[in-house]
């Protein structure tokens, strides 16, 4: 946990001090060009967002370290193949009753443009 908050706070420093370095490489475009200050702000810059997203994904990392048994219990609760194949039909059977729905839906609706043409027709 203080590896995750470490990294955070560094990343945090290392993306402020990038910063920073952009604010001087931008004031010194008068005086003279120090690209010196534009190398390193990218350098910190994306060490810093390294840093904070590798702190970010570490939350599943901690929580595989702090409990194995439990993530493989509750794995096997939700991920077994009877409730697969439950969900499987379910999601086929939801899939067959919209197609029927849409396919409704398109048939109303050309029986509707087929009777306004009529009406148009005789009028």
């Amino acid at each position: 946990m203080l590896k995750e908050v470490g990294q955070s706070f560094l990343g945090v420093i290392l993306v402020l001090g990038g910063v920073y370095l952009l604010y001087l490489f931008i004031s010194s475009l008068n005086k003279q060009e120090n690209i010196l200050f534009l190398g390193l702000f990218f350098l910190l810059v994306s060490g810093g967002v390294f840093l904070l997203i590798r702190a970010g994904k570490s939350d599943t990392v901690i929580l595989k370290r702090t409990a194995p048994d439990v993530i493989d219990d509750v794995q096997s609760l939700t991920f077994g193949k009877e409730k697969l194949s439950n969900q499987l039909a379910k999601n086929n059977q939801m899939l067959a009753e919209w197609t029927k729905t849409n396919n409704t839906k398109t048939m109303m609706k050309m029986l509707e443009i087929s009777s306004e043409e009529k009406k148009s027709n005789t009028s």
